[in-house]
């Protein structure tokens, strides 16, 4: 191919100036971004080749990155100093144009400086029916689609990279100002953050290990998610006074979605949290592909977010699964007062499948762990010390209580909502602590939470 001539300006005499100038915009981690502009119109048709150097005449790694003025380096980088080259070909007439070497150093020691030390884009990942997000705090109206039908990869996706920059780089552009890890783990060594955030994922050692370095180094473009929730469907055989779930034409996640995710996934995942609606009316799909996928991972959890209404349907399959979490949303201590919150009448079931789902795991030799969960308000909160009491009989490891956020979308009357201030608060207050002790002595972890303590 035939070389283009370099342009001289007049005003410039002392340095010679090519057409096309790269620039890395950013080097908050191991994966810079380059820009890039060109000095002349450019052909219509052109191929835009992206190099990487060590040195002057050793070429690390080439890129073609089609019309891209704006890219990511993917690979990640080891600490050090590089150069990069932009290259366009005119695929008409066999010219080329080549910027200059641009010199840029790599040192994420510098970078983490600044940055916000949240983990959650580097090993999580949220999967609902059009949009995959690296968490629930992101600021309203942030949404990152996929489309499981095209070959792309939802956990690399330019929003989940835009997140992982903008962290990197100090600036909470996405987030939520009320998430907590915007506050909690600044200062903190990195692997220790890391560590706190994932210590509950049972997971391959190697596997871990990798996702870690790639937090503590900044890459951008990851191998994959250690977790993933997962929603599955959005039909609930349920209608929680207080859920702001919209469940008139649900909607259930397609073959295509779990196929891809047994494509890129499986070398990472080592948990999956299935969520609704009710999971388990619309888990059919996944089950199948579960149990193949159990095979080939070793290191492998499922956590399921039901109301526990029909366990007893899945009891031949559960009683395989080698890790199983159950997260019970079980917001009332009486039959009474459970039909009123969940307008169903449901509550003996329940407690009879939460009770023999632990009993057929445990004659296999199965870990079953269950946490359940109670919203209160002003009809049912009377009712947590009697629930404490219900939890134990049914063996669960944890509790969660927490006070109902009222949303126009629910169906709940307004006036159930206890707010800071209100004369409850110091009731609660008390229950909070004996409940505490109660738990303690019953080997139970309990958490309980004000009003006012969560936010959206």
């Amino acid at each position: 191919m035939k070389e283009a001539e370099l342009f001289k300006f007049n005003s410039l005499e002392l340095e010679q100036i090519h057409i096309l100038k790269p620039n890395i915009r950013a080097v908050v981690g191991t994966n810079p971004r380059v820009e890039w502009y060109s000095l002349v119109e450019l052909p219509e048709r052109r191929q835009v080749t992206l190099e990487i150097f060590t040195r002057p005449e050793e070429l690390l790694r080439s890129y073609d990155i089609g019309d891209a003025r704006n890219f990511i380096i993917q690979h990640p980088l080891d600490d050090g100093d590089y150069l990069l080259r932009v290259s366009v070909a005119d695929l008409a007439k066999e010219i080329v144009y080549r910027s200059r070497l641009h010199q840029f150093s790599v040192n994420p020691a510098i970078a983490n400086e600044n940055r916000i030390n949240c983990p959650l884009p580097w090993g999580y990942l949220r999967m609902g029916s059009y949009n995959a997000n690296p968490c629930c705090y992101l600021r309203r109206g942030t949404l990152f689609p996929y489309n499981s039908h095209l070959p792309n990869d939802p956990f690399n996706s330019p929003g989940m990279m835009a997140v992982r920059e903008e962290l990197l780089g100090g600036r909470d552009t996405y987030c939520s100002p009320t998430c907590s890890h915007m506050q909690v783990h600044q200062g903190k060594d990195l692997e220790e953050v890391f560590k706190q955030t994932y210590r509950d994922v049972y997971t391959d050692p190697s596997v871990y290990q990798r996702a870690m370095r790639a937090f503590v180094r900044g890459h951008l473009h990851l191998d994959g998610p250690l977790s993933m929730r997962l929603g599955v469907g959005s039909a609930c055989n349920h209608e929680c006074i207080f859920c702001h779930e919209i469940h008139q034409n649900p909607w259930e996640q397609d073959e295509a979605t779990y196929e891809m995710i047994e494509r890129l996934y499986l070398g990472t995942l080592q948990e999956m949290e299935l969520v609704g609606g009710e999971p388990l009316l619309a888990v059919k799909g996944l089950i199948s592909r579960m149990d193949a996928v159990r095979e080939k991972l070793p290191y492998f959890r499922f956590i399921v977010l039901t109301n526990g209404a029909l366990l007893h349907k899945y009891f031949d399959i559960f009683k395989d699964w080698d890790d199983l979490i159950l997260y019970v949303s079980l917001n009332a201590g009486t039959r009474k007062t459970y039909e009123k919150v969940h307008l169903r009448d449901d509550f003996d079931r329940v407690c009879e499948n939460l009770k023999s789902i632990r009993k057929i795991r445990e004659a296999e030799g199965k870990k079953t762990f269950l946490r359940l969960s109670f919203v209160y308000l002003r009809m049912n909160y009377k009712e947590i010390p009697g629930y404490i009491e219900l939890c134990r009989e049914l063996g669960a490891n944890r509790v969660g209580v927490k006070a109902m956020i009222y949303l126009p979308m629910s169906t709940v009357d307004p006036a159930e909502t206890i707010l800071p201030g209100d004369p409850e608060v110091e009731e609660l207050q008390e229950m909070r602590k004996l409940l505490a002790e109660r738990c303690r002595e019953y080997g139970i972890g309990f958490e309980m939470k004000m009003p006012g303590d969560e936010k959206l």
